[in-house]
């Protein structure tokens, strides 16, 4: 049982798991085009690339919470769906099918991939206040999950077709898909934090400045 989990949509927590996550989509997708148009068409996203960007991601997770002083509701939480989301986002990609028994270390790297790019927002929305949130009622979706996963489906389409290209081998276009649609979701959110964090002091320094000079 996960317990009583609530989650905020303060600024400064969706500008600081925005900021995590747009870093490091431009960091993959910087080296996946240096790994696959660079060095002769090498497919970057294997199971050891992405075993990495997941235990980072999983590490810093556990950081955030300690330095944050987070409860522990929230930090079991942020485990089990550490746990968790790379089973669900491997059963999914399965039940799309995508393969499970000659390619699954392709299949596993995607669903690690996946779970590393909601992670970040995963933990930073995570908090206690007084509203009950189930973790099974799936109340930790939100934008960025869903563009990540919009973007990973959309990109699907390529890997049927005949082009006989190394970034049509699965799962590549789904992880370049996921990560662009992470990025652009991130990019907005970015944007949305500042927006609300920084504009009211901007505001009231314009309108301070505007009254001395009437003076």
């Amino acid at each position: 049982m996960v317990g009583n989990v609530i989650f905020r949509t303060d600024s400064s927590n969706l500008l600081l798991g925005s900021l995590w996550n747009f870093l490091q989509c431009c960091l993959i997708l910087y080296l996946n085009y240096q790994a696959t148009f660079e060095s002769d068409g090498v497919v970057f996203f294997n199971l050891q690339v992405c075993s990495w960007v997941y235990v980072a991601n999983v590490i810093a997770c556990f950081i955030y919470f300690k330095v944050a002083c987070v409860k522990e509701e929230s930090v079991r939480l942020s485990t089990k769906c550490g746990v968790f989301l790379p089973v669900g986002a491997h059963t999914i990609s399965v039940l799309f099918g995508a393969p499970y028994i000659n390619n699954w270390d392709s299949t596993l790297s995607f669903s690690m991939l996946l779970t590393s790019l909601m992670l970040p927002t995963i933990a930073t929305g995570t908090s206690l206040s007084g509203r009950d949130t189930q973790f099974s009622r799936l109340k930790w979706v939100q934008l960025n999950e869903l563009c990540a996963l919009g973007g990973a489906w959309i990109s699907a389409v390529v890997v049927p077709l005949d082009w006989d290209r190394p970034w049509q081998v699965w799962p590549v276009p789904c992880c370049i898909g996921a990560t662009v649609g992470c990025t652009i979701s991130s990019s907005y959110r970015i944007i949305v934090a500042a927006y609300q964090l920084y504009w009211p002091s901007i505001f009231l320094y314009i309108n301070s400045v505007s009254e001395i000079k009437k003076q």
